[in-house]
């Protein structure tokens, strides 16, 4: 493999890596954003009933 081959092989490792993360840390906040929403669904109410 010549060097031009070996550096585009490794450069377009590096951008998987680099997708997968992202996608991985963007799975996460989807996560929480939903809890945070889930919590926040069932909180009111019970706020509002009890003014």
């Amino acid at each position: 493999m010549n060097a031009f081959a070996r550096i585009a092989a490794e450069s377009i490792q590096v951008l998987l890596i680099i997708i997968n993360h992202q996608r991985e840390h963007t799975y996460h906040l989807a996560n929480a954003s939903i809890e945070i929403l889930l919590v926040h669904e069932r909180l009111v109410p019970d706020y509002l009933m009890a003014e």
